[in-house]
């Protein structure tokens, strides 16, 4: 086809090609073109795509102080959007892109995969959960989806099991509310058998809340999770004192003796007050009484310890932040929210779907505690602690 040239027009894989000698203007469609022409058109295409995605400025994103509970939240980048759909068109592209285009010697699904990974690191390394004071900045899981996008689908990423576990610890705890129900099939693939008892002082353990006049107020009813047979092992970097990074199964409540005689030792230690000595039954009775008291007032106590061993995941920050999740069940609690069950059903990714208990209240902001400015305006009655056993 010497002496003319051809232009792509517009998205309906329709070229027109002008014979500048004649001046004649013919149509052809795709299947018209020679393979080699085809080759290169994908080719320009999907140089233009990883260009485009690997822009080299980074401009710190917008601090975002609460997490985007909406239908929107895991937004990606266009530009991957476009690639997607590329891929889906037929067999010839998803074939021509994956085994005959190269980008740097790669595939331009295998070199989007390595940008995406760049572009996580760089956002991680930016944000400063664990700084000084705790107060850098720290970016929403948003904007690590709409500058890099589904990262936690990436094999790049997500077989790095100790770069998942910093990004995972740098989110807010609202932030993991919205990522964990994503984890399941990652915790199966790298989960392990795990030995060992949790000293007292490390057992996940939360006291339970309730909101009074836009308050939280604590109860003094400790909610004490049996650590379970699995985990995923990551590497121990250097946490700020106190914490207690985990992934970890649980098996219902703890049961033992550790916990309570950990509480008296504290109140001994810091109040001079607190009960005498015991032996580890005693110990033991108090905390299957305190156990007892739970799962009777409470349903999402009753749930997690009458739930199939090693049915829970839980991810920990510290023995007082966590959040249980069970990924059979689609539905999690956790230390920062009102004692209610929070179910996300059969849609994962619209959070405003989700409900609540098991009278399926509708799900919003209100569930994490500490939100008094938003529960007028969510209709969640001030005061409601949870789902009683009836």
């Amino acid at each position: 086809m010497a002496g003319q040239q051809s232009f792509l027009l517009d998205h309906r894989q329709t070229f027109i090609f002008i014979n500048q000698t004649h001046h004649v203007m013919d149509m052809a469609t795709w299947n018209d073109l020679p393979t080699e022409i085809q080759h290169q058109i994908l080719g320009v295409y999907c140089f233009d795509i990883v260009n485009t995605y690997d822009d080299p400025f980074f401009q710190p994103p917008p601090i975002v102080e609460l997490a985007k509970f909406c239908d929107n939240w895991a937004d990606p980048p266009k530009i991957l959007k476009s690639f997607a759909s590329a891929m889906r068109t037929c067999r010839f592209f998803y074939d021509t892109i994956i085994h005959v285009v190269k980008v740097d010697g790669m595939s331009p699904f295998d070199k989007l995969q390595s940008i995406q990974r760049d572009k996580v690191e760089q956002l991680l390394l930016t944000s400063e959960y664990w700084g000084p004071g705790v107060s850098g900045d720290v970016w929403g899981i948003e904007v690590y989806t709409s500058r890099a996008g589904i990262f936690w689908k990436n094999p790049l990423i997500c077989s790095d099991v100790d770069l998942m576990v910093q990004i995972i610890m740098e989110l807010h705890y609202d932030n993991w509310l919205l990522l964990l129900p994503h984890l399941g099939e990652w915790v199966l693939a790298h989960s392990r058998p795990v030995s060992g008892q949790v000293s007292g002082d490390r057992l996940w353990r939360d006291e339970l809340a309730e909101i009074v006049d836009g308050e939280v107020r604590r109860r003094d009813k400790w909610v004490v999770i049996q650590p379970g047979n699995y985990g995923v092992p990551f590497y121990d970097v250097d946490w700020p004192s106190g914490a207690e990074p985990a992934i970890r199964t649980a098996s219902g409540l703890y049961k033992g003796s550790r916990h309570m005689l950990w509480r008296d030792s504290e109140e001994w230690k810091n109040y001079g007050e607190g009960y005498p000595p015991m032996g580890e039954n005693q110990y033991t009775l108090r905390q299957l009484n305190m156990n007892k008291e739970l799962v009777e007032n409470f349903a999402v106590v009753h749930d997690i310890d009458n739930s199939e061993p090693e049915s829970w995941w839980v991810f920990a920050r510290f023995p007082m932040e966590f959040v249980i999740v069970d990924y059979v069940g689609k539905r999690m609690w956790g230390t920062q929210t009102r004692p209610v069950m929070c179910y996300w059903g059969d849609d994962i990714w619209d959070p405003t779907s989700w409900k609540l208990g098991s009278e399926g209240r509708k799900f919003g902001i209100f569930w994490l505690l500490g939100l008094g400015d938003y529960e007028e305006r969510d209709g969640e009655p001030s005061g409601q602690v949870g789902d009683a056993i009836e």
